[in-house]
């Protein structure tokens, strides 16, 4: 699958998931649309970051203030180059 099919359906199950509601009628709790990059594996961390520079990022207030977030569909658009097979 290419990146651009794969960012689409990334971006569509997004939306779906995000319209999607359970039997009470709340919302389903979803995992957060960015990554933290201290989280992320050690060996990635430093290429990612510079990959990232230049890019807007997610500022998440619910994070500390010298976390540096970044978007998930930017993550998986460097790993899918990371790891071409």
């Amino acid at each position: 699958m290419n990146v651009s099919k794969l960012i689409i359906y990334q971006f569509v199950a997004t939306v779906l998931q995000r319209l999607i509601k359970n039997k009470m009628g709340k919302r389903i709790e979803l995992p957060p649309d960015y990554v933290v990059v201290s989280k992320l594996p050690e060996e990635q961390r430093e290429p990612f970051l510079k990959w990232i520079q230049g890019r807007t990022i997610p500022v998440i207030e619910t994070e500390p203030k010298d976390a540096i977030c970044a978007y998930k569909s930017d993550y998986n658009y460097w790993l899918s180059f990371i790891y071409k097979k």
